[in-house]
């Protein structure tokens, strides 16, 4: 293992022992303090757009655990918080060559601040968050000639109306906009990367099985621009598509954290279309990159990571 890999792991288990010691002390209640909450992915792409192998066909899973500590007593949500990210993928395996995909392989901790400044003012309104953190990761493969280290800041928003019955259009969205200062890629990185995912549908209930299960057809925007870098086309892009989620009780009540989980516990399918390359066309560059791609998994996440209260 590597100087870099060894500082990397060491400054990763020191933030792995705090979130082990703040999550100690969560419970279930979203009254606790600190707060543990829970979220992740796993799907199977047919091309993922990537240039390096056609098709992709391989599944892609990572998962985040968060415990966050308010400072305040009332919890208007400014405080510190440890998360522990781990990312696998079988493509990692042996194509298009052995370590062509290492990358995909690796566990993440971060140590940060987070605020939310409009919490209280609204369903809409009280998941906008600002945060600043450092982060350490440690690959699997110890051949990569990566950046193990990171420094981000910026503004994020998750938010979803899925646990409101009354409501028959569910929407689902996602935003982010970031300085970071490697992105795990370059030393001087540098930039500015904003991504954001946008999932607009009528909810369907009242099925012959699973009773309190709805399906969410659906539409979906999604995009990634980072100005600094036309080149890295995979940073720069907006998709277009269509999806289906599955939830098993997306009403359920409650804000603890196994109703959380509950509610927003859905397997989905997936058709995505390129719409435009917001940098260089990787045509330009030598790369082929289907236009589209199929994708179905699993998903879940609960109530802390859209500010719920």
């Amino acid at each position: 293992m590597s100087k870099r890999q060894n500082r990397s792991c060491s400054a990763m288990g020191v933030l792995v022992a705090m979130a082990a010691v703040l999550a100690g002390g969560a419970q279930a209640s979203p009254e606790e303090n600190p707060k543990v909450d829970w979220q992740g992915d796993a799907r199977w792409s047919k091309y993922n757009f990537t240039d390096l192998v056609d098709p992709y066909e391989e599944f892609d899973i990572w998962t985040e655990l968060k415990a966050a500590y308010f400072l305040d007593e009332g919890r208007s949500a400014f405080g510190p918080y440890v998360s522990v990210l781990g990312v696998w993928s079988t493509a990692a395996d042996d194509k298009p060559w052995p370590g062509a995909f290492d990358w995909q392989r690796n566990a993440e901790a971060r140590l940060g601040l987070q605020w939310y400044p409009l919490a209280g003012q609204g369903e809409w309104l009280q998941a906008l968050r600002l945060y600043g953190y450092y982060a350490a990761r440690a690959y699997a493969s110890d051949t990569l000639d990566l950046q193990t280290d990171d420094w981000r800041g910026g503004v994020d928003y998750y938010h979803d109306n899925l646990p409101r019955d009354g409501e028959p259009i569910v929407v689902l969205a996602y935003a982010n906009c970031a300085y970071r200062k490697t992105n795990f890629s370059l030393d001087n990185y540098d930039a500015v990367l904003a991504e954001f995912n946008l999932k607009v549908g009528p909810r369907v209930g009242n099925l012959p099985v699973l009773t309190r299960s709805q399906l969410v057809p659906y539409v979906l925007l999604e995009g990634a621009y980072a100005p600094k870098y036309d080149e890295r086309w995979w940073e720069n892009y907006v998709r277009t598509g269509v999806g289906l989620r599955f939830y098993f009780d997306p009403t359920r009540r409650g804000k603890d954290f196994w109703s959380g989980f509950v509610q927003r516990f859905n397997i989905y399918a997936e058709y995505v279309r390129n719409v435009s390359w917001l940098g260089d066309d990787p045509a330009d560059l030598g790369s082929k990159v289907e236009d589209y791609d199929f994708r179905c998994g699993l998903s879940f996440a609960t109530g802390g990571f859209f500010n719920e209260r």
